[in-house]
């Protein structure tokens, strides 16, 4: 399951990444975001690794888990 996550991940990034390119260079992204999960940087309207790691511990995580007790049962 892991292998084909990361595969969506890498399909997702390769599709979008004209469009961002694209916006970046029409918008003015901010540099950080305060919110609930804490402060959320951003290098041109990308996410850091630091903050990468912040959105998957706190959306991505808890729904596998939820998951995996759905299929458990």
């Amino acid at each position: 399951m892991t292998k084909s996550l990361a595969t969506l991940a890498i399909a997702l990034t390769i599709s979008l990444a004209p469009s961002l390119a694209v916006l970046a260079q029409d918008e003015t992204y901010p540099n950080e975001v305060d919110t609930h999960i804490g402060r959320l940087t951003f290098d041109h309207g990308v996410p850091t690794e630091e903050t990468s790691e912040k959105l998957y511990y706190e959306r991505v995580q808890p729904a596998e888990r939820a998951r995996s007790a759905y299929t458990k049962l």
